[in-house]
């Protein structure tokens, strides 16, 4: 049994956590208080506690958020279980086909260093990263300095992501590597060739590194396209989620 607690005043993570749950066969719940069993969150702004509580718990609790790549965003989302972000199971080829993605090969020059800091709220209440993001920009660009002369391009975060997604493709343009904790922003990067570094559990991870000493080698690992498509795979439609497609996708991996 599972029961989804929607983001006070936010009608989208309403919509979304009464499709999870009747995907699972679960309840809503806008008490504020954690219910027996399994939790699931879309958004936890406001009700930061009970994210907490569920993995203090030591119970299973799923998370909803965007989907894996931006040019889908709003029209599918991802869940994932005790994790942040699910890197999917076997590869969607169908889906993969049909969100005609592109993916590029590896681009082996680049100038610039593209940093993306996500939210304060995301990296503080979500991640728990210490400080939040101010701190986690500060470390990032102390380590990459120390590791390259580079130049350095910060994309502040926005919540204007239909523009921010306009400008990252410029960012992407000649750039050498893309840096951040686990922003879709990696996904973006990889398809369009960029290597990528990651500080969180990031669904881009298997085709990036965490070891920003090496940003001067970094990783271009071969299977970028069935990758691609397992994340394809791995986001699901609104009537998807409701029909418990997410849930026994979650349940057979």
């Amino acid at each position: 049994m599972v029961t989804c607690y929607p983001q006070p005043g936010k009608p989208k993570s309403l919509r979304l956590c009464r499709a999870f749950a009747a995907g699972a066969g679960g309840t809503v719940d806008e008490t504020g208080e954690l219910q027996p069993g399994a939790s699931g969150f879309y958004g936890v702004v406001g009700i930061e506690a009970l994210f907490r509580q569920a993995q203090n718990d030591g119970r299973d609790w799923y998370y909803m958020d965007n989907a894996h790549f931006d040019s889908v965003r709003g029209a599918y989302f991802r869940a994932a279980r005790n994790t942040l972000q699910w890197r999917g199971g076997k590869p969607d080829w169908a889906r993969f086909a049909k969100l005609g993605l592109g993916v590029q090969p590896w681009q082996k020059g680049g100038r610039h260093i593209v940093v993306c800091p996500q939210s304060e709220h995301f990296m503080r209440d979500v991640c728990g990263w210490p400080g939040g993001a101010l701190a986690w920009a500060d470390d990032i660009l102390n380590r990459i300095k120390a590791a390259t002369e580079r130049t350095i391009v910060v994309r502040h975060w926005d919540r204007d992501k239909g523009a921010r997604l306009r400008d990252l493709q410029e960012d992407l343009r000649g750039a050498w590597a893309l840096v951040t904790h686990m922003s879709a922003a990696a996904n973006e990067a990889l398809v369009a060739g960029i290597p990528v570094f990651l500080t969180g559990p990031s669904a881009a991870l298997s085709m990036g590194s965490s070891e920003l000493e090496n940003i001067e080698s970094p990783r271009r690992p071969d299977g970028r396209i069935e990758w691609a498509a397992r994340l394809a795979g791995a986001q699901w439609s609104v009537e998807e989620l409701a029909a418990g497609a997410a849930w026994r996708a979650l349940h057979e991996a």
